[in-house]
């Protein structure tokens, strides 16, 4: 799964991220290891919440994003996806 940081800052959860971070692309990648219903995590704000492992930043990547998951047009990636795809071989 590749990590978007959107433009967007509103919410009580996304002004805690720092500004001096990049914004408006992909910051990393992780592997989905499952889904919980609920959590003590600050982060969590239900009613899913996706469980990460193994997550490592990347090289920032500007690009369009979106509320929620979304599909990436691989082409526009190019050779970054071919770089982010490196971190998790298929097994």
């Amino acid at each position: 799964m590749l990590i978007h940081a959107g433009l967007a800052t509103d919410g009580p959860f996304l002004r805690k991220a720092p500004r001096r971070l990049p914004y408006g692309g992909f910051v990393g990648v992780a592997i989905i290891s499952g889904f919980v219903t609920e959590s003590e995590d600050e982060w969590f704000s239900g009613p899913l919440g996706i469980v990460m492992e193994r997550a490592m930043p990347l090289p920032f990547k500007r690009y369009p994003g979106q509320l929620g998951l979304f599909m990436v047009n691989r082409e526009a990636l190019g050779a970054w996806l071919d770089y982010a795809s490196a971190y998790f071989p298929s097994e």
